[in-house]
């Protein structure tokens, strides 16, 4: 009754909404899997109410796919067989990042002018994703074994209670209070402060863990041979050991405050595209400050401080 009843009303009336705007909209995609195995495109409209007197953002139907090709994605985001969208009011459509979905758009760009429309505005992905992916370039340089030294602790004691039991011991005979490690997801770097913050606070008593006292246990019950052959043991045995990788992980723990409040700027749902310029002009200086000389970013505008060439000696000492 929901999804054939009740939805087509609520989508009619939506585009009925639009439609007596005379106001241009966005159409937004983004393809995730859901519970069912079954990649789900979720379709939301963003348009101008003039009965809030605010910017609106509606959901407006769900696509089920199965390999999910491009020109089927673009059709239903068009509904070429079902509720109309007015597309001569349709000013862009936005997806989850800047390098996946381009085909998709110039596919209903070129349907738009086909059938005499203006097309779309050029196509302009989510801010927040050109930063995630800088971040991410930056770990992949300075940070990855840091990153690798998270996920396999929090692996190690998932769904180990004797694991997490002995660690616990280990915290209350150093006088230390712990909390669990947090899951760090690799393609989504935001859940990497979070996690590194908890390493860093358990980091000695990781140490005392792993390096002395799982050693002890594992040969007084005669299982020192697996441990040894354990590979994520291993790896965390190496990096708890190395002093590089402690660095690395007080260096990006730093540079999350640098990034933070873009992020939740940003993640708002009013529009902020009047911010957007000023915001990653400072977010840029904020991040060449680390470690170029106050006086060439401190009141540089977005164009000099692209223009600054790196090469020249103009690094802090």
């Amino acid at each position: 009754m929901l999804s054939d009843g009740l939805g087509p009303f609520f989508r009619t009336n939506l585009c009925k909404k639009i439609i007596e705007s005379k106001v241009p909209y966005t159409l937004q995609f983004d393809e995730t899997g859901n519970s069912q195995g079954i990649k789900q495109c979720d379709v939301l409209l963003r348009f101008w109410s003039a009965e809030r007197g605010e910017i609106v953002t509606h959901f407006f139907k769900a696509i089920m796919f199965g390999h999910a090709p491009e020109e089927d994605v673009a059709e239903e985001l068009l509904n070429k067989d079902g509720i109309k969208l007015p597309l001569h009011q349709l000013m862009s459509i936005g997806s989850d990042g800047p390098n996946v979905n381009k085909n998709i758009w110039n596919l209903v760009d070129q349907h738009l002018k086909s059938n005499g429309l203006q097309g779309l505005f050029e196509f302009t992905p989510c801010t927040l994703h050109v930063v995630h992916n800088a971040f991410r370039k930056g770990i992949d340089v300075f940070g990855e074994d840091v990153e690798g030294l998270a996920v396999d602790l929090f692996q190690w004691f998932k769904s180990h209670p004797c694991q997490k039991e002995d660690f616990a011991q280990t915290l209350e005979n150093m006088d230390l209070t712990g909390d669990v490690f947090v899951r760090h997801v690799q393609c989504r770097w935001l859940t990497l402060i979070p996690a590194l913050e908890r390493l860093r606070n358990n980091w000695d008593a990781c140490k005392q863990y792993f390096l002395k006292d799982l050693p002890q246990v594992s040969q007084n019950n005669r299982t020192s041979h697996f441990l040894k052959k354990n590979e994520r043991y291993k790896r965390i045995c190496q990096g708890l050991s190395s002093h590089e990788i402690y660095i690395q992980l007080l260096f990006i723990i730093s540079c999350g405050p640098l990034f933070n409040p873009f992020l939740k700027l940003f993640q708002k749902q009013k529009p902020l595209i009047h911010q957007l310029h000023s915001e990653s002009t400072d977010l840029l200086r904020k991040v060449m400050n680390r470690f170029v000389k106050d006086d060439l970013v401190r009141n540089a505008c977005s164009k000099k401080l692209i223009d600054i060439d790196l090469d020249k000696r103009i690094y802090k000492t």
